[in-house]
Formats: C-alpha cells, sequence, structure tokens
C-alpha cells in the first residue's frame, strides 16, 4: 500500500512563462513599430507589422490567461489530478489509474535546428492523449527527465492493476 508521501505533485513554472510573455510581447512590439517607422508599404514591411500584432496578442494572451498548473498523482486514491489557476478563476480535472492505456515520453519540436522539448502523454481507453507536464514545467528539455517521469507514473498506475 503506497503511503500520502508517495503523492506526487508538480507545478508549472509561473517565472519562466510571464518571462517567455515579456520577450514576446517585446520582440512584437519592436516589430510593430519598427514595420510602421519604416513604413514603406512592401510586402516585407507589412508582413513584419502582422507578424509584430501576432505576436503581441500571443504574448498578452500567455500573460493574461497564462497561470500556474499543478498536477498531482495520487496513487492512494489511483487518480491524477489536473488543477489550472490564473486571473480569471480555476479549474481542475481528475483521469482514473483505470482510465489510462499507455504512458509515453512524446518530442515536441523540429529536430533539424529547432529547439526540441518533450511531454509525458498518457492514453486514455476513450483514445483520447493527454499531456502531462505540458508547457512551463522544469526538465521539459531533458529527456532522461521525462523519462524518470514516465518511469514513475508508471510505477504508480501499474502497481494498482
Amino acid at each position: 500500500m503506497n503511503s500520502a508521501s508517495d503523492q506526487w505533485v508538480t507545478v508549472s513554472n509561473c517565472v519562466a512563462q510571464t518571462v517567455s510573455a515579456i520577450v514576446i510581447i517585446v520582440i512584437g512590439l519592436l516589430l510593430t513599430l519598427v514595420s510602421l517607422y519604416i513604413g514603406d508599404g512592401s510586402t516585407e514591411t507589412t508582413a513584419a507589422f502582422l507578424l509584430g500584432l501576432l505576436l503581441l496578442v500571443a504574448g498578452l494572451g500567455t500573460l493574461l490567461l497564462g497561470g500556474k498548473q499543478r498536477v498531482t498523482v495520487d496513487p492512494n486514491a489511483q487518480r491524477i489530478i489536473f488543477e489550472h489557476k490564473n486571473r480569471f478563476g480555476k479549474s481542475s480535472k481528475h483521469i482514473n489509474f483505470n482510465e489510462i492505456t499507455d504512458i509515453y515520453v512524446d518530442e515536441v519540436g523540429d529536430n533539424e535546428g529547432g529547439c526540441i522539448s518533450y511531454q509525458l502523454v498518457v492514453r486514455l481507453t476513450s483514445g483520447k492523449e493527454i499531456p502531462l507536464f505540458a508547457g512551463f514545467f522544469d526538465g521539459r528539455y531533458d529527456q532522461s527527465v521525462m523519462n524518470a517521469h514516465c518511469q514513475r507514473l508508471l510505477s504508480y498506475v501499474y502497481a494498482n492493476n
């Protein structure tokens, strides 16, 4: 039988999320202002302006709608609990261990010169795949960390089946 100390809680990195949002906003603002300053009506200037606006919206959206995410794996209750809290409220959902058919590490990004991150994914009996630790969680760029998370979750889920 697992003890309460076996409960595994992981919380997203809000500082990294905020810093990323601010960097995206600054880049978007710079692109927008530079393209307005140039203002020659060329396709490149218009594209830079639109990209700047897109980055501004994405950065502001992340800053306003992003928040703290908490994933709790509770072997005693045999479930995973997702909690999300932002400026506008909070939500919670859970997955029972008996709904999980597979657990694996998924690679996100471009292998050819891009930035690769990893996330743990659970496949449910319904066929739906749900990423755990997606977003601003520590270790998302280290495959060995995600593989260790995967092994730990496998040990919890299949110890109870």
